[in-house]
């Protein structure tokens, strides 16, 4: 049985990452006094989406949006919001003459391609924000990708160019 992977690399194999720009921001902080004092719970999550393809561009794009949230834990009373920041990233990938991807793997690709690609960028920014903010030392892990495996939605060739005979099945192993 195929894995996500191996579906997001029918796609992976065949673009080179073109820019990644961040396309939504917002942040909120609530450092009370006393707020060195106080334990906090970190928690984020994101979520990407192909955002779709260019006709004719050769272009492949992806959106990313993260969220990273800080609780306070404090003994003394009820946990509340300390810090908020909500980023969206664009990540714009050029195409080596592929003409047409199956839809599973370019959702596969987006959620592990597209997030892998903004996470530095992602780390850097929450780094940097919460250090404005007044919290020392936040550092975002680093991106692990989870591989499992899927069904195959679509078994279709995929054309490599204007040669019919290059093409491949998209079964995510690679072999014709």
């Amino acid at each position: 049985m195929p894995t996500n992977l191996e579906r997001a690399s029918l796609v992976s194999r065949t673009v080179e990452i073109e820019s990644v720009t961040l396309t939504d921001l917002a942040m909120s902080a609530d450092l009370g006094a006393g707020f060195q004092d106080e334990l906090l719970r970190l928690s984020q999550r994101y979520r990407a989406r192909y955002d779709g393809r260019a006709s004719g561009s050769g272009r492949v794009f992806v959106h990313v949006d993260f969220r990273f949230e800080a609780h306070s834990e404090s003994a003394d009373g009820p946990e509340h919001r300390v810090t908020d920041i909500e980023a969206g990233f664009r990540v714009v990938y050029r195409t080596k003459a592929v003409s047409e991807f199956p839809p599973d793997a370019l959702r596969y690709f987006a959620e592990l391609n597209g997030t892998y690609n903004a996470w530095p960028y992602w780390r850097e920014l929450v780094q940097n924000m919460t250090a404005r903010a007044g919290m020392s030392n936040v550092t975002v892990p680093v991106f692990r990708p989870t591989v499992r495996p899927i069904e195959v939605q679509e078994d279709m060739p995929i054309q490599v160019g204007s040669d019919a005979s290059s093409a491949t099945r998209a079964t995510g192993t690679g072999q014709p």
